[in-house]
Order: C-alpha cells, then structure tokens, then sequence
C-alpha cells in the first residue's frame, strides 16, 4: 500500500532536505530519500551519504536486500568482509544479501555514495514491510557465476554504451555487475551541454533518475523542471520522462529501477 496519494512522479527532492538523518560515530552524514520519493510504493530503497576525510559508513550485512554502492565523488574505499578495495569515483560494487560490507574516506577530499537496494530488508524472524504486501516480487533466475560481490567496475569500462542521438553516452552496468541475476538494473550518462536522454517510458519497471553532478532539466509527460546536482526524482512506470543538459557545463546521471521491465507483449 502506498504510504501516499498515488502521483505520476515524485518529486523532484533534493539531499539536504531529506531525512531523518543518520549520523554514523565517525561524522558520516547519510540522507535517505525513501519518504521524500515514497520508496515505500515499490520495491526500491534509496540512501546518499557525503563523507569526510576519515569518516566512514560502518561494516554492515543486509538480510534480503541486494544492493549497488556507487561512487559519484571522490577517492575512497570499499571495504567487503575481510577484503578492501581502493577505488575512483564512478566506480560501482553489487552485493548480494550476505556480505559485510562498508565505505571509508581515506583521501583528503570528500566522497559522495549513493547505496540503492532491492527488495526491502527483512531481518531473520522479522515481518515484511506492511506496503510489501500489495506489491508482487517478481522471481528472476540467477544468471553467471555466484560470488559473494560484483566488482568494482568502472563506468568507462562498461557496455555496450548506449549513443543517443544528441550524442549522450549511456552505459549500463547489468553485466559488469551481475545484475541481471536480482531485481535492480542500473545505467549511468555523461552528458554535454545541448544533450538529452530521449523521452520514453517503461510498462513495469519503477525507475529513479539522480542528478550526480552539474545542472539540467527533467521532462517528464509535458513538464519542465530545472534541477541542480543532487536532486532526485522517482517514476512509477507510466508517465513519459527523459533528462536535458541546458546547462553549460556536463552532468552525470545515474538511473537505477526495480523490477526488470518488461513490455506488454513479453507477458507470459
């Protein structure tokens, strides 16, 4: 059951107005957008934390959430059970349930993460969300090779991009992260000034478009709306969107939905 009056869209919300806030030991700052975006309508979940030099979010394990950790600023440190892996920013890692996993900021600039996850966790002996009973969670078969993570993998090294006709860059992360093997799929775009993601829509698949950096528009059914870097917007399947760099300077999108998509005519 939604927590709100069913909308088209959601938002746009931006980061430092979401809450409630968590405030790890170390200093780390982390913002969830699941009440400014009514997360609770779907299966999709939605943290962002800005991280300090020396600040870290602390090594954690999840029960039945799958989840993608992304890197949109700055150097730091994926850490995944006994494991640690130095990593740039637009870098990506997937985990399963299992794993401890953790981020620390062990440069001397700021790190931004962005932690999205699918279904909704459910502790052992635990009762499911209320709003997870209205909803259907689609079975997916695992795809490739088991492994405790995916990762880390790197934007540039991700395909096959995506070339829009205005020239934007779109580069999936579904096969470099073994997504294909749960609920979440995810796409990353550079975009230079004058270029767009056409307007398009999906028939299941619920989506959250996240502006990582720069300035740009979204466009969603007849709707313009200016938005600035951390800003966030969620989509049920329905209304027609796509994203515009009017801007002078390029931005960085992430676009992450739950369940896999899937056409009318793909149905049975």
């Amino acid at each position: 059951m939604a927590t709100h009056r069913k909308k088209r869209y959601y938002g746009p919300v931006k980061w430092e107005d979401q809450g409630p806030v968590h405030m790890y030991p170390s200093g780390t700052v982390l913002r969830p957008f699941n009440q400014g975006l009514n997360l609770p309508s779907g299966l999709l979940r939605m943290s962002v934390a800005r991280i300090l030099p020396g600040q870290d979010v602390e090594h954690h394990r999840h029960y039945t959430m799958s989840e993608i950790y992304y890197l949109m600023k700055g150097r730091g440190q994926f850490r995944v059970d006994d494991q640690t892996f130095d990593v740039e920013e637009n870098t990506a890692m997937f985990f399963p349930p299992e794993p401890m996993r953790s981020v620390y900021n062990n440069s001397s600039e700021e790190n931004w993460w962005l932690f999205v996850g699918s279904p909704p966790d459910v502790k052992p002996g635990g009762q499911p969300p209320p709003e997870l009973a209205g909803l259907t969670i689609p079975k997916v078969e695992p795809t490739g090779e088991k492994k405790r993570y995916y990762g880390p993998v790197r934007w540039e090294d991700q395909g096959p991009p995506h070339i829009y006709p205005s020239g934007t860059v779109l580069r999936p992360f579904n096969q470099g992260l073994n997504l294909t093997s749960g609920l979440l799929r995810m796409s990353v775009a550079r975009m230079l000034p004058g270029q767009d993601v056409e307007h398009h829509r999906h028939y299941t698949m619920s989506e959250i478009y996240y502006l990582m950096k720069g300035r740009a528009q979204f466009r969603i059914d007849e709707e313009v709306i200016d938005v600035e870097e951390n800003t966030a917007c969620f989509f049920p399947p329905e209304p027609m969107r796509s994203v515009y760099n009017n801007s002078d300077q390029e931005c960085w999108w992430l676009f992450v939905g739950s369940p896999p998509d899937v056409k009318p005519d793909q149905h049975g």
